[in-house]
């Protein structure tokens, strides 16, 4: 990660600095300009300034939020997760082109660290240790990564993580879990796939930094319109193209046979 991040300008919160994670984060980078903030998701020159597209890649190089998460709840969200849990960081130093986070947050993505992270991970145990008592229901969540502590909450069987396998270093992780795992642990294995969706602020944000992958992206001839939940417009997979495209997928598994199943693809 150090390679990726050259920070040189922190962002903070008043009420996240004394707290012992904002401390830690703060003392890690002794020579970055401090600026204060009212709040961590209202910082005008990096969200609200559309010149920021044209220095996408260098904002998320040198720039650091530190802020205090507020709403220790978990939403619900019905598609691939019942519940999404509150997040101990946002943002990110990578630079995906498909990546949706940028539809919220504007023309900048920089990383968000919360200094409150013993509130929002005790938060989530208390759901694991919910969800383990209960004999009808289990619990979902969704997450980039998985923190290797939350192995020793003995969720019995009640919880579900789904974790991502990318970039591409991390896609051969099933090639190596085959002779490693128990047969219990991998008849709980189960892969999604998604189909990407877009979106058209989105698409006119991509069009500042990376117009490129917009031509693989934005493919009218291919999509449909779709409003979301937010109220914007998306593009998705015409119907009837996305059934082909997922035939492809499993004629290449049915190629190479894995010991995961797919639980479903969208």
């Amino acid at each position: 990660m150090s390679a990726l991040l050259d920070i040189r300008r922190v962002y903070v919160e008043p009420e996240a600095r004394p707290l012992p994670r904002g401390r830690e984060i703060l003392g890690g980078f002794p020579g970055a300009e401090i600026v204060e903030v009212e709040s961590h998701h209202r910082i005008p020159e990096l969200y609200g300034d559309e010149a920021n597209v044209a220095c996408w890649v260098r904002i998320k190089t040198e720039a650091l939020v530190l802020g205090v998460k507020k709403s220790l709840t978990a939403r619900p969200n019905g598609r691939s997760a019942d519940f999404i849990a509150p997040s101990t960081a946002n943002g990110c130093a990578m630079a995906c082109a498909y990546c949706y986070v940028p539809r919220r947050k504007g023309y900048s993505n920089p990383i968000t660290v919360f200094a409150n992270i013993d509130q929002i991970t005790g938060y989530v145990r208390d759901l694991v240790e919910l969800f383990r008592g209960l004999p009808n229901a289990k619990a979902g969540f969704a997450t980039k990564y998985v923190n290797r502590d939350l192995l020793g909450w003995d969720p019995q069987g009640r919880t579900r993580v789904r974790f991502s396998l990318m970039p591409a270093a991390d896609s051969k992780l099933l090639d190596r879990l085959g002779d490693t795992l128990s047969a219990e642990a991998r008849a709980q294995l189960a892969a999604e796939v998604i189909f990407l969706t877009h979106n058209d602020r989105l698409h006119q944000v991509n069009l500042g930094w990376h117009p490129k992958a917009e031509e693989v992206l934005w493919r009218p001839e291919l999509q449909q319109a779709k409003r979301s939940e937010t109220g914007g417009w998306n593009v998705r997979h015409r119907n009837g193209h996305k059934g082909g495209y997922v035939a492809a997928l499993t004629g290449l598994l049915a190629a190479r046979p894995l010991f995961c199943r797919i639980r479903y693809a969208f």
